[in-house]
């Protein structure tokens, strides 16, 4: 068992690790929609909400 000073940057660090992988696995769904967009419409809109969210910078 850890000290409790010491939990706090290891949870943070779990926290943070945690976060990329999500970031990550998005990212990686809309690649996936983006690449299998029915319609060159649909793909720019896709794009469009990726940007807005920030997921994206400008393509």
């Amino acid at each position: 068992m850890l000290p409790a000073a010491r939990k706090g940057p290891i949870m943070f660090r779990l926290g943070q690790a945690r976060r990329r992988r999500e970031v990550a696995r998005n990212r990686r769904a809309l690649d996936r929609a983006i690449a299998s967009a029915p319609t060159p419409a649909m793909r720019d809109e896709l794009i469009i909400v990726a940007q807005r969210d920030g997921m994206y910078g400008k393509r």
